[in-house]
């Protein structure tokens, strides 16, 4: 094998798997299915994980997981990995598949306000209604990797607003794509953004740069940065108990 296509090969292979660490903690196990689901014109595919015994008229709210690149064929997995957070907490998870044709989540102007649109019809209306809720339910979107770029650029300086709860870019993010943020005024009260991201992370510099960004748009927001070493290299149901104690 040439010495270049082996090293493109082995760049592929990380790739794919880049946005799946393992987690180390012991994860409860739940009842996860596919399915099919459509919004905004455009269908994909929503791993739904629920807690052993869980009542559909008695959840709290639901964690909305978005997959980062060469993810899309593990939402079921990425799903799993939220239950540990979910569970006490009456919360449903849910993982759904990129809409693109490469099923990543995209991060550009034209492609990427499109998916903006499915995401926030597949919030406000699919998922509730395929989680069988009556109620309103308190959201945690967290992006991972590529995912957390995405809604750190292109979903919440648009759409946030839109929503009650809590936003989480992990191990990814950028620098808004729009010249303004939407619902300035409420989005800190009613749907706040948080990071985590390790200093020795790849993507560190690039999300560094939108922390800079966001703060001079009027909106600064709270970031956790460690030391771990290589790529999302820390439990991301950890990380999402010590966002919401921030919350409280």
């Amino acid at each position: 094998m040439n010495i270049n296509n082996k090293n493109n090969y082995i760049k592929l292979f990380l790739c794919v798997f880049l946005s799946l660490p393992t987690q180390a903690t012991a994860q409860p196990r739940g009842l996860v299915r596919e399915v099919m689901v459509s919004a905004a014109q455009q269908s994909s595919t929503l791993a739904v994980a629920r807690c052993a015994q869980q009542n559909p008229q008695k959840l709290a709210g639901v964690v909305v997981a978005l997959h980062g690149r060469g993810g899309h064929a593990s939402t079921a997995d990425l799903a799993q990995m939220f239950l540990k957070f979910a569970c006490p907490r009456s919360f449903a998870v849910v993982a759904p598949r990129a809409p693109t044709k490469n099923h990543n989540w995209p991060f550009e102007k034209m492609e990427g306000e499109k998916q903006d649109l499915f995401l926030i019809e597949l919030i406000k209306k699919t998922i509730p209604k395929e989680l069988e809720s009556k109620e309103e339910l308190k959201i945690y979107l967290v992006g991972v990797s590529a995912g957390a770029t995405f809604l750190m650029g292109d979903f919440y300086p648009r759409h946030g607003a839109q929503l009650k709860g809590v936003a989480a870019a992990l191990c990814g993010g950028s620098a808004p794509t729009t010249a303004k943020i939407q619902g300035l005024s409420t989005l800190e009260k009613n749907f706040p953004l948080f990071i985590q991201m390790s200093r020795k992370d790849f993507l560190f510099q690039q999300t560094e740069q939108g922390l800079k960004k966001y703060a001079e748009m009027g909106l600064p927001l709270r970031a956790r940065l460690t030391e771990e070493p290589g790529h999302c290299a820390f439990d991301f149901a950890d990380s999402l108990e010590l966002i919401e104690k921030q919350v409280r």
